[in-house]
């Protein structure tokens, strides 16, 4: 099944690895910087889910897991800090990750290709 997902990260080199790693698995991927531009994207159309940074100089991924959570939209919030320090800020069911574990992703994506490549799924 393919998603429409929106990245929101004002760290360029993580936004271009969700990406990237998004496109690759498959799915349409729109990127934006600040959790203001994605409310904008949001009013121009629905996304199936949306990933985001938690401190951003411009609009906190809080906010935008509120909005989101207010909108029915799936929410996954990647964060540089721990998670439970920012868990009583995010709304419940949303899942906060560490941007410490991009290397298990790394390994996964490694792995997922090597599966592709031999045809297994």
């Amino acid at each position: 099944m393919t998603c429409d997902i929106l990245v929101c990260d004002d760290d360029a080199d993580t936004a271009e690895f969700l990406t990237d790693w998004l496109v690759r698995a498959g799915h349409g991927v729109r990127a934006v910087s600040s959790g203001y531009e994605a409310l904008a994207a949001l009013a121009e159309r629905r996304y199936d889910m949306v990933v985001s940074d938690y401190f951003m100089s411009d609009g906190t991924g809080g906010m935008l897991a509120h909005f989101c959570c207010e909108h029915q939209i799936p929410c996954m919030i990647v964060t540089g800090a721990e998670p439970a320090d920012i868990r009583p800020y995010v709304p419940a069911g949303v899942r906060i990750v560490s941007k410490l574990h991009f290397r298990d992703l790394v390994s996964m994506m490694a792995r997922a290709d090597a599966l592709a490549a031999g045809g297994a799924r």
